[in-house]
């Protein structure tokens, strides 16, 4: 009976038909494994379940071309395969973000961020490690396959070159030509893309998109720009206050999406504070990528253009314009400072790049305190080693950039009884949360955020002692503070898909607040967004400004809220930037896309 099997598959064309079956059977199989790891049954439409599948197939035959072995290929293919779909699973489920192409860049950082939080093996990870295990056993029977019958040379030469010129014009047609795929294939709300693509081919997608980095504003040209710029500004600001920028990590206010009762105020540690001016800022993530809302801030450059881009890790930043640049070029003297390492979306190559004069790092910190069993420096021991690196500078005008890493997640490293903040009830908020169970979720995810909001007291607290001692300094001193985004656990209280425009602007906003020891300064809206904070702060501190933060000051008049996941507008007008026929806004796209070009061919008066 063994032999008669054996002796079926001897045939070739019933080997080559069992080769065939098995591969397509193996593509079907990582294609499930993929799409398990997004979190979700899959719901593609079939149409792109079959272009997901025919990827998946022509990468095993893109390896087959390397090993010229089907059972290596299909074996090695679902090792990586599997490997991404494990590391997409807890992206999503720490972060709730998928695993990306400009992932790889950071995977460092990834590896670093992903210590502090605590991995559970779901029913959806076991199902996919079974489904490997299968890959891998259809893979030996393949290779059991290839030992019974062998091809003649040129007839493999043949079948090669057909299924390359087939799987070559598909692939180009899909991705490239058609692009089935759109670029714009992750922005703010993901699930639609990956859900409606396919996580495999929404991927492939994220890879074509590293080679096309900066989407170039339709009706752009060089000598568009020259006709908006003409002549050198003619500021005559000439103050030099000595600034302290902070970007506080995670530094959230909770109550824009839950209504939650505490047994002390969070933000106690704020309150009273002289010369206080606070509102909020739009940024661009949820839990994540900290080096976005760091790119817009610095620059002023809004990742609406790039909203795929890891800017430190794919832009080249030098001589790059940015807040340091334009600062150094008033005389200041630069330092930047984070208690992280420098390697983490290699700020240790974008600070300099960028042209900070001093750069600190964790290692080179004298003092490091830590709150409770948290992994990471306080901002009160980051604020002091500041406040020495301060004293220490020249008689230039100072400007103090600092990046704190305090309220970093995950949340689960204290006992109840070392944190201060303690949750008491949370409650419906007005369809925004998707909390209905008031203290059930308290119960259930209660200590997390106790930890959490004892790390924003602390960092009110640190903040006040911060002003407390620059009120001693005789030199002008302006803060300010913004945080880079939420935590990533609102996503355990929200539906991002069923809020309505103006209630994703209260999701995607954190605190700013501005401090001077010489008189309180206003900004003139209390809803902005992340490119506008230093342009205002330039104009509100009377500092030599130049043409760029001039044209944003006044844009920010017309559109205070810019978005990188496609809404602009005031908070109570927000429409997608395609629904918007406005040559102020258009100019600002062509003048910004005009500063990030790999060349640096912008117009001279641009930061003049």
């Amino acid at each position: 009976m063994i032999k008669k099997i054996g002796s079926f598959f001897n045939k070739k064309y019933i080997n080559i038909i069992s080769r065939i079956l098995l591969l397509m059977l193996v593509s079907i199989i990582l294609f499930y494994v993929l799409e398990l790891s997004n979190h979700y049954i899959i719901m593609i439409s079939f149409k792109y379940i079959i272009i997901n599948i025919f990827s998946i197939f022509t990468l095993i035959f893109l390896f087959r071309l390397i090993t010229q072995k089907y059972s290596i290929s299909c074996a090695i293919t679902s090792i990586l395969l599997f490997i991404l779909g494990f590391s997409n699973y807890y992206s999503i489920e720490f972060r709730d973000l998928p695993v990306v192409a400009s992932d790889i860049y950071n995977a460092n950082t990834a590896v670093n961020v992903l210590k502090g939080y605590d991995f559970v093996i779901g029913k959806d990870i076991i199902i996919m490690i079974i489904l490997f295990f299968v890959s891998l056993l259809l893979s030996f029977l393949l290779y059991k396959l290839e030992k019974k019958v062998k091809f003649k040379s040129y007839i493999k030469l043949i079948v090669t070159i057909i299924i390359l010129i087939i799987t070559s014009v598909l692939f180009c047609r899909i991705y490239l030509i058609k692009e089935i795929v759109p670029k714009n294939a992750y922005r703010w709300n993901w699930k639609v893309s990956y859900y409606e693509y396919g996580y495999f081919s929404t991927t492939i997608q994220s890879f074509i998109n590293l080679f096309d980095k900066i989407k170039k504003p339709n009706g752009y040209s060089v000598s568009k720009v020259n006709s908006i710029l003409t002549k050198k500004s003619d500021d005559k600001n000439n103050n030099t206050p000595d600034i302290i920028l902070i970007l506080n990590e995670s530094f959230y206010d909770i109550s824009k999406v839950l209504n939650i009762k505490t047994n002390i105020d969070y933000f106690e540690g704020l309150k009273n504070i002289e010369n206080l001016t606070y509102g909020y800022s739009v940024y661009s993530q949820i839990g994540t990528s900290t080096n976005k809302t760091e790119y817009e801030l610095l620059t002023s450059n809004s990742l609406e253009l790039m909203p795929d881009v890891t800017p430190f890790v794919s832009l080249n930043l030098n001589n790059a314009n940015s807040i340091v640049s334009h600062l150094k070029n008033n005389g200041y003297e630069t330092v930047a400072m984070h208690p992280e390492t420098g390697s983490n979306y290699q700020r240790n190559i974008g600070y300099k790049e960028l042209g900070f004069d001093s750069i600190y790092f964790k290692d080179d910190l004298k003092e490091k305190d830590y709150y409770g069993n948290r992994p990471h420096v306080t901002d009160e021991s980051l604020y002091k080693n500041a406040i020495d690196v301060y004293n220490s500078m020249s008689d230039k005008p100072r400007f103090v950039y600092l990046l704190t890493m305090q309220n970093h997640g995950g949340w689960r490293n204290n006992t109840s009884s070392q944190n201060i903040v303690k949750v008491q009830e949370i409650e419906n908020n007005g369809g925004i949360s998707k909390s209905y169970f008031g203290n059930i979720l308290a119960k259930m995810y209660g200590k997390e955020l106790d930890e959490y909001l004892t790390s924003v007291y602390l960092s009110g607290t640190a903040f006040k002692k911060l002003t407390d001692y620059y009120k001693t300094v005789d030199r002008e001193v302006i803060i300010l503070m913004v945080g880079d985004h939420s935590p990533s656990l609102i996503n355990y209280f929200i539906n991002k898909e069923s809020l309505k425009n103006e209630e994703l602007i209260k999701v995607y906003s954190t605190p700013y607040m501005v401090w001077s020891n010489k008189g309180k300064i206003e900004f003139d809206d209390y809803y902005t967004s992340m490119i506008y904070l230093i342009p205002e702060l330039i104009s509100k501190a009377n500092i030599k400004s130049n043409n760029y933060y001039n044209y944003l000051t006044n844009l920010s008049k017309y559109y205070p809220i810019m978005t990188s996941f496609d809404l602009c507008g005031k908070s109570n007008e927000l429409k997608k930037y395609n629904e918007i026929k406005d040559e102020k806004l258009n100019n600002y796209f062509y003048m910004e896309y005009n500063n990030v070009l790999k060349n640096r061919t912008y117009n001279k008066y641009l930061f003049e």
